[in-house]
């Protein structure tokens, strides 16, 4: 069993740091660095202002996302001052990503398969944060990897979700180094994310939309995007 002690902060050099955001950081940083370093060159903007817009867009669609997904009036989630949603962030900053491409004529898919990878692994340093001050406690449940509070075990979701990213990473990692048509990770970045994380809600608790939790809604047509982006480079073998 996980024994169940939050680490919220941690101290370095007298300066105090909530634990959550910074491994949001580390995890921001170490994905900007990547990408910037393995994204292609281009002539019109800059991947720098890409970086910019597409976090500050992505980051509205995460709150968004959250306000959704908690089942709070909107009045009173609006002016909360905690909660983002990655599934509500993927999408808009998947469309600021898309819409700032297509502005500057970059080559769409060679731009997109760097970006996957560089959020994966954001995406999967982030998780650490999530697991740290366990703030995904699900179901109750008898496993023995479950979470121990007060004498009952709950799944531990914040876990799942951060081994569910570390093998998207991985993943996509092993296919970067190999000779994969352009757009393969993109479309696998997709439907791996929006498969694995469909399945993890089911461990988490509500609130429920006909049947499914809000991520699950947004992970139906996040996964057939996928779908369809793999079914393209299988009739046009490059993107």
């Amino acid at each position: 069993m996980i024994p169940y002690h939050p680490l919220s902060t941690v101290s370095f050099w007298g300066i105090t740091f909530q634990v959550w955001g910074l491994f949001a950081a580390v995890g921001f940083l170490a994905g900007v660095t990547l990408y910037l370093r393995i994204a292609p060159k281009v002539e019109r903007g800059s991947h720098e202002l890409f970086i910019l817009l597409t976090l500050l867009i992505g980051l509205i669609g995460a709150r968004a996302g959250y306000i959704i997904a908690s089942g709070d009036s909107v009045g009173e989630a609006v002016f909360a001052n905690d909660g983002l949603g990655f599934a509500g962030g993927l999408i808009g900053g998947g469309l600021a990503a898309w819409g700032l491409i297509r502005l500057w004529r970059w080559p769409t898919f060679k731009v997109l398969d760097p970006l996957a990878l560089s959020l994966a692994l954001a995406y999967t340093i982030g998780r650490i944060g999530c697991f740290a001050i366990h703030d995904h406690i699900g179901k109750p449940t008898n496993v023995p990897w479950g979470i121990r509070i007060e004498g009952q075990t709950f799944h531990e979701t914040s876990l799942y979700t951060f081994l569910a990213g570390l093998l998207l990473f991985f993943t996509l990692l092993f296919l970067h180094k190999r000779l994969v048509p352009t757009g393969t990770l993109t479309a696998l970045f997709f439907v791996q994310y929006a498969f694995g994380r469909f399945i993890i809600e089911f461990f988490q608790v509500g609130p429920y939309h006909l049947g499914l939790t809000y991520t699950q809604l947004v992970m139906i047509p996040v996964f057939l995007v996928g779908i369809y982006l793999f079914f393209r480079l299988r009739v046009l073998k490059s993107l």
